[in-house]
């Protein structure tokens, strides 16, 4: 009998190309920005339990989410956060794998802001206060998590 030795597989994964100008455009992206730019930085967790939290008190930013042992996920999401690091709208801190705004993606949010009805700011700006204690312990914890293992992997 002959073994058959290990094939290699090709495996092609489709994204769909986002161009600045459709990040502009899209409302909902454009919302996900400005959460994200009502904190310094936050752990791709936070972001997960951010915007979870915001639409479960009641404003919809159309994202769909399960959630497994208490922590919320949305393919959605996902997708929106690569397109925002696709266009250099955000970026990642090195050390603790922190997500944060570039310069270009302060400017865009400060261009929302300027045409952002009222209303819908104070709205968001509300949602962010009512959570944002909780979100400030979620990104501990997830930072306290990365520090631990950032540790293990060096001491060995």
């Amino acid at each position: 009998m002959s073994k058959e030795k290990g094939s290699k597989d090709f495996k092609l994964v489709t994204f769909k190309v986002v161009t600045l100008d459709q990040v502009v455009k899209n409302e909902r992206l454009m919302d996900l920005l400005y959460l994200i730019s009502r904190f310094k930085s936050l752990s791709e967790k936070s972001i997960y339990h951010l915007v979870y939290e915001v639409q479960q008190k009641g404003y919809d930013l159309g994202y769909k989410f399960f959630v497994i042992g208490g922590r919320p996920n949305s393919k959605q999401l996902k997708d929106d956060l690569v397109a925002l690091f696709y266009v250099e709208l955000l970026e990642t801190e090195p050390r603790y794998k922190k997500i944060r705004l570039t310069n270009q993606g302060k400017d865009v949010v400060e261009q929302y802001i300027a045409n952002m009805p009222s209303e819908k700011r104070a709205k968001l700006d509300s949602l962010v206060g009512e959570i944002k204690k909780k979100i400030t312990i979620i990104d501990s914890e997830a930072e306290l998590e990365s520090t631990l293992k950032y540790k293990r992997l060096y001491r060995r």
